[in-house]
């Protein structure tokens, strides 16, 4: 009784309290900020902070941990995961404006201000965030308990901006009140963790998360925290204290993801901590037998492969990468990490086609979002010129093994490599369980492969392009309900898909989904063949080029000498003689100088005896060659620089004397043409045609083989040969404009009289594309060499009055949108990483200003994992 006349009781004072205050102005008042005060807390704050939790639950979630790497602390919010909970966001919002704007007077302000800032943070927009925990900070500072929770999320959000510097001057700041607040103390020490992994102070960054977790953190926090302390442990190669953290983890009620991998983790490092031998790979087989492991299967063969790895067993290491590969139906990932592990074996054995074939499926399975992805994107690329040439090696000699053959074992021959070429598409492409599981359900394929293939699954032909389609419509999906949902987190479902999803196609074979047939290989053979001795010479000269290749990119970009050494005299062996003969004698001789003096003072001589007046003979003969010949090199260049500025500015009687110096002081020199061109281009300003047609003529005849000014001299002569009777006419043989614009050009008409009408232009008289490209010609040669192939013949509009101006009718009309239609203007960002919260927040920002009081909003859309596209427009 005594429960119910206090609630009555409190019931009547507040409806008092509501009628008094509707019934007075809304002045700073005890009663008036006691209300915004009640009204603040329960009606908003309370909620509200219900609210903020729960989508931060969600978030959290929805959040994807890849136990291959170092676990972040925190599971941060990202614009793709947020994207479900922005109007329970925006509407918080809302609620804390709400406080800010009416509730002036109100104690929960800070508050107020708090639930804007994590609901930015939760939103991504980091940068937004960042400047709201900044304000709670400097105007709350009785407020301890909210300051240094502000400056924890201040830093976080900094971080993510990665902004290091301040992050970590927010958390100098945090360290220093730190006793401020006592709940807050685990959040401080494990974001300054956080900044320290991110700086790479592992060692600095086990003491501090040592510190929270022993600050009495949530226990969700506490067993995450204790794993990523395992974690960087292991690293240290702190194996005892590891494998105690670990052990912490599996006994613990975590997850069964986190336990399975900690589990994992701890097998892993067991012989390092104990001293003792273990047979993990035993312990590991025995895992596979439990049924609640059938999910992480692929994570257990990879753990499988890196011990056979360890142990430099590697058949057996590939075998367990790629049944882990074939074992993988979702986590993308891992399928990119065996793919990546096997690629770097192959490297390591300097077995670069495989290498690039499996980086080349690395990148197509593994997160762009992955650490080190853009330095295995560039490794594998670099990769590219290997297995490119050694292609044209194996192609080329395998045509002269088969030119040399008599045509009865040559046709045999080329059957035999079509049909190992055909079987290794089908066999490429052809997933027996995936096909089985994806497309027909079949459970005894062997049984489906005796029928003759007159059953369509039981074509293997057919079944392999079904699964090829299958892949390039909806890429790589777990056989689960509602499969073909696409609409999945970005961590859930990788959209990056690979045409063979178990192992890279040889390099040999054509990688497009379009399959060659029988015939057109047979005939792509027969086409190439060799079977006379200039082409020989050029099948010679392609493997030549290809070792070459190979030789200098083991030397320059590897710098592995050993295999540059071997492929120089791979060349050799194969092309004794050729274009390259010099300088793989130049390469061979410094390669060997410090290791096998015998051998690089062989070459030296070969050079000497078989070469004496080539610049390597001289480099050899003088150490001073070379930096004489820069000497001299650089100072001709700049002769001829102040030889061309001189014809910019037109002083033509100053080219002259300065040309003939040039060739007296570099004579026979490498571009002896080009200052031949620019003298006789002066010759042409100031003196009569006749002059200016002798000096074009003494180039051709000087250098007949040059294979740029000599073809454009030529273009000239032609020229001239039909214009001759009205250059011969004029003072000097060109005329004197623009220096830098083409001289073989008619003289401009001017005619004051003219009166331009509204007449479209003849179809003539507009300039149409020559059918023939222009000789090409170097940089620094002024005149345009299509000026010289045809001189344009302009038409002059008549002067017409008095007619009447037709409709124009313009290209755009191929544009031509309705007015009143809907558009949306686009940003797209090919980076995926890239944080874009400041960027969204300048967008927003215009868009408010330029544009206040409409409905133009701004969206974020992650697109296959590869680029993000920034949509402004209105949205529903």
């Amino acid at each position: 009784m005594k429960s119910n006349t206090s609630a009555l009781s409190v019931l009547i004072l507040s409806g008092f309290i509501l009628l008094f205050g509707s019934c007075i102005s809304p002045k700073d008042t005890a009663t008036s900020r006691s209300m915004q005060n009640l009204t603040a807390r329960y009606n908003i704050v309370y909620n509200s902070n219900i609210l903020l939790d729960e989508s931060s639950r969600n978030i959290e979630n929805g959040y994807i941990d890849n136990y291959s790497q170092l676990l972040p602390l925190y599971k941060e919010p990202s614009e793709a995961s947020a994207a479900s909970e922005i109007t329970n966001l925006d509407s918080l919002i809302r609620k804390a404006d709400n406080i800010v704007n009416e509730k002036v007077n109100s104690k929960y302000l800070d508050e107020a201000y708090l639930l804007i800032a994590k609901s930015n943070y939760l939103q991504a927009k980091f940068f937004n965030a960042a400047e709201y925990f900044s304000y709670i900070y400097k105007t709350y500072p009785l407020e301890k308990e909210h300051r240094q929770e502000a400056l924890v999320w201040k830093a976080r959000a900094l971080m993510q901006l990665e902004n290091i510097a301040e992050a970590s001057n927010t958390l100098d700041t945090a360290l220093k009140y730190i006793e401020n607040s006592k709940n807050h103390i685990p959040d401080v020490y494990a974001t300054y963790a956080q900044l320290l992994i991110s700086t790479n102070k592992e060692a600095e960054a086990i003491t501090i998360l040592q510190k929270a977790i022993g600050a009495n953190p949530s226990k969700q926090s506490k067993l995450r925290w204790t794993y990523i302390l395992a974690q960087l442990q292991e690293e240290q190669k702190q194996y005892a204290e590891a494998y105690s953290n670990f052990s912490k983890v599996v006994k613990s009620n975590a997850s069964f993801e986190m336990a399975f991998n900690a589990n994992l983790n701890r097998i892993r490092i067991e012989e390092e901590q104990s001293g003792k031998k273990v047979d993990r790979i035993t312990r590991l087989q025995s895992l596979l037998k439990d049924d609640k492991n059938k999910d992480f299967i692929d994570q257990i063969y990879f753990q499988i492969g890196n011990i056979y790895a360890e142990r430099n067993q590697m058949p057996e290491a590939i075998a367990s990468y790629t049944t882990s590969i074939k074992k993988t139906t979702f986590n993308q990932n891992q399928k990119g990490l065996s793919y990546l592990s096997i690629a770097d074996m192959y490297f390591d054995k300097a077995d670069y086609l495989n290498a690039k074939a499996y980086y080349d499926s690395t990148l197509t399975t593994l997160s762009p979002k992955y650490p080190g992805y853009e330095i295995i994107r560039k490794k594998g690329n670099n990769l590219e010129l290997l297995a490119d040439r050694y292609r044209t090696i194996s192609r080329e000699d395998t045509l002269q093994l088969l030119a040399r053959l008599p045509e009865s074992q040559r046709d045999a021959r080329i059957g035999e490599l079509v049909r190992q070429q055909s079987q290794n598409v089908i066999d490429q492409s052809n997933q027996q369980s995936s096909v089985n599981n994806l497309i027909a359900g079949i459970d005894n394929p062997t049984s489906a492969a005796s029928s003759e293939g007159k059953f369509y699954f039981n074509n293997t032909t057919a079944l392999s392009q079904g699964l090829i389609d299958f892949k390039r419509k909806w890429g790589t999906r777990k056989l689960e309900d509602n499969w073909r949902r696409a609409a999945k987190s970005a961590e859930e479902s990788t959209q990056m898909l690979s045409l063979d999803p178990d192992s890279p196609p040889p390099a040999s074979i054509p990688t497009t989904g379009d399959v060659l047939s029988p015939e057109t290989i047979r005939q792509n053979y027969i086409k190439d063949l060799p079977l006379t001795e200039p082409l020989v010479t050029q099948s010679n000269q392609k493997i030549a080029v290809a070792y070459y290749d190979i030789a200098n990119f083991y030397k320059d970009e590897l710098k592995d000498d050993e295999l540059a050494i071997k492929t120089f005299e791979e060349l050799l062996q194969h092309t004794p003689t050729s274009t390259y003969s010099l300088p793989v004698y130049y390469n061979l001789y410094r390669l060997y100088q410090p290791s096998d003096e015998k051998k690089s003072t062989f070459y030296k001589n070969k050079i000497l005896t078989d070469f004496p007046e080539s610049p390597f003979a001289k480099v050899i003969s003088d150490p001073n060659y070379s930096r004489k010949s820069d000497e001299k090199e650089l100072a001709l260049n700049t002769s001829y620089n102040e030889l061309f500025n001189l014809y910019s500015e037109r002083k033509y009687t100053e080219i002259l004397p300065a040309a003939t110096l040039i060739f007296q002081t570099y004579p026979n020199n490498n571009i002896s043409p080009q200052i031949a061109y620019l003298n006789a281009m002066a010759i042409g300003h100031t003196q009569k045609l006749d002059v200016f047609e002798h000096a074009l003529k003494a180039i051709v005849d000087t250098y007949p083989k040059d294979e740029f000014i000599t073809p454009l001299v030529k273009q000239h002569l032609v020229y001239i040969q039909g214009e001759r009777v009205k250059m011969a006419s004029r003072k000097t043989a060109l005329t004197d404009f623009d220096p830098l614009e083409p001289a073989f050009t008619e003289e401009p008409l001017v005619n004051k009289s003219l009166v331009l009408s509204n007449t479209t232009p003849q179809a003539s008289a507009i300039p149409q594309a020559s059918a023939t490209p222009s000789t090409s010609q170097p940089a620094y040669v002024t005149p345009d060499p299509a000026s010289v192939v045809s001189k344009p013949t302009p038409e002059l509009p008549t002067a017409i009055t008095n007619v009447a101006p037709k409709e124009s009718k313009t290209a755009s009309t191929l544009f031509s949108l309705p007015g009143s239609g809907q558009y949306y203007f686009a940003i797209n960002i090919i980076d995926p990483a890239i944080t874009l919260s400041s960027t969204r927040f300048g967008i927003g920002q215009f868009n408010r200003t330029r544009y206040a009081g409409s409905s133009l909003k701004h969206q974020l859309q992650e697109v296959n994992n590869e680029n993000q596209i920034i949509l402004v427009g209105v949205f529903a």
